[in-house]
């Protein structure tokens, strides 16, 4: 195994280390998120068509008391009724759109604002709040995260563009909005990233390039053998013997804050293709695998969101990094593999290699002493069964602490960004355990997939510290308004909001 140390970089490259498509995607992140307008610059350019957004139930007294004289005759004119969803746009003698409003039903999601700002015409419109519309709204300006974005880096022609100013917002929150926009653009451009383009080494530099960014400090183990880091070296080895490119799975590592503020681990899946392994997946199952990094990607957002808003907490991330390839030197099914922590696992499936390289994040998270006892937050796509519980877009939470895990799933349901609690319970511990080892990394049929990937989970987590486990699938399978085909950040709000008030 080797190791790349970065302690305390001061230089910040406007690039990660690797000239992939991640850093490409990371750096026009930052630059679509800067012309969205989410800054705190005094006034609105001056090309910038004024956009009213309103509350449905305020719509009516503030068209009559409140709204410029011209939109009250064009709504007139126009007949327009104010219903929920609808944009009302007002044009000059020559034809030019030169103001616009937008009705909005739910003023609690993201979703609502962007139904509106799906309607508009492409332009770069100074958004503003009337009514009762709170200037702090947070959906409001989250909504900005889910306009404008596109996944078009490998489209000759981008498509045009809806883009939103800020500037009638709270300078404050939509500072704050940036932040989360940035974090949003990022999870979601790696997990469209294709694993052709990037595999295990890129997904650390891009990594890598984020803590370079906040001054963290940060460390890259090149796993080439089974001794540190057994279960990646297990997944991951197949990989390795591509003639052309470094395969080898990685782990990737970073601590930032003060060691005085109260502590958090963010672990995150990193898959970057998976085919199965010798399990392997039909052809159209496989089309989307890239994004079985999706959880590793949700853990680096979240990171970037905590650093860039400049929390008071001492953050470790850890993302186990792989390539589940097929090859001569693929693990078996039936193998029995001793795990970073000495137990012994009996691999039932290949295909259920997620949670393996995940005991390896978990294992050495916990033994470091800085971090003593500190929760832990993971994200994975870990399995299929975690969709069924309700839909692609709504995943499951779960943890050792069941009453935390349904405080997320309420949290979420504030703001649209939606998780199911499922109840852990602890007789069920037991049912991990392998015929002919100390556990088993399936269970078939014969237990729901996602509780027993959680339980399995907890063999690799020291008693008494707190494991939050969110299974999702990290994906739209169909567009809608704000929530367009491909990679998606889900939980990304529901957690930045959550964890500054739970980790104190």
């Amino acid at each position: 195994m080797t190791t790349v140390n970065t302690p305390n970089p001061t230089a910040i490259p406007d690039q990660a280390s690797s000239p992939c498509v991640t850093a490409k995607a990371l750096q026009e992140a930052r630059c679509h998120a800067r012309i969205s307008g989410v800054t705190t610059q005094a006034t609105s350019p001056k090309n910038a068509i004024p956009l009213h957004l309103v509350g449905a139930d305020d719509y009516a007294g503030w068209l009559a008391n409140s709204a410029p004289q011209n939109i009250r005759q064009w709504a007139k004119n126009q007949k327009f009724s104010g219903k929920a969803g609808n944009t009302l746009d007002i044009f000059d003698a020559d034809g030019a759109l030169v103001e616009s409003v937008g009705v909005v039903g739910d003023t609690t999601s993201p979703f609502s604002f962007s139904a509106i700002a799906a309607k508009l015409r492409p332009a770069l419109y100074s958004v503003s709040a009337q009514g009762t519309l709170d200037p702090k709204n947070d959906p409001a300006l989250a909504s900005t995260i889910l306009t404008g974005w596109g996944y078009q880096h490998y489209r000759k022609t981008a498509a045009e563009s809806v883009l939103l100013d800020a500037t009638g917002f709270d300078a404050a929150a939509s500072k704050d909005a940036l932040h989360i926009v940035q974090s949003a653009f990022l999870i979601r451009d790696l997990i469209n990233t294709p694993a052709n383009i990037m595999g295990p080494k890129e997904l650390a530099d891009a990594a890598l390039g984020i803590s370079q960014k906040f001054n963290a400090r940060a460390k890259i183990h090149v796993v080439t053998d089974e001794r540190d880091f057994p279960m990646l070296w297990a997944v991951g080895k197949a990989a390795t013997a591509h003639k052309y490119k470094d395969e080898a799975p990685r782990l990737f590592e970073m601590e930032w804050g003060d060691p005085a503020d109260p502590k958090l681990i963010l672990i995150g899946k990193g898959i970057t293709y998976d085919t199965g392994g010798l399990a392997i997946k039909t052809g159209p199952r496989m089309v989307t695998m890239h994004r079985d990094m999706g959880g590793a990607a949700h853990a680096l957002g979240l990171a970037h969101y905590l650093m860039a808003s400049g929390q008071k907490m001492h953050i470790k991330l850890v993302l186990p990094l792989a390539k589940n390839a097929i090859g001569a030197t693929a693990y078996e099914n039936g193998a029995i593999i001793t795990a970073k922590n000495g137990k012994t696992i009996e691999i039932e499936n290949t295909d259920a290699e997620g949670r393996l390289v995940l005991s390896d994040a978990l294992v050495h998270a916990c033994a470091d002493p800085n971090f003593a006892d500190a929760p832990i937050v993971n994200f994975a796509t870990l399995t299929g069964a975690g969709r069924s519980v309700c839909a692609p877009d709504v995943p499951v939470v779960m943890s050792n602490d069941n009453a935390l895990a349904r405080r997320i799933m309420e949290h979420g349901e504030t703001m649209d960004d939606l998780y199911e609690s499922v109840t852990i319970h602890k007789k069920h511990a037991g049912a991990v355990r392998g015929t002919f080892a100390d556990l088993a990394n399936s269970g078939g049929a014969s237990f729901p997939g996602h509780s027993y990937a959680m339980h399995f989970l907890l063999n690799f987590v020291n008693d008494g510290r707190t494991l939050v486990h969110c299974d999702q699938p990290c994906w739209n399978f169909s567009s809608s308004a704000g929530k367009k085909i491909g990679g998606m950040d889900q939980g990304l709000r529901n957690f930045a909001r959550l964890l500054p008030k739970i980790i104190r």
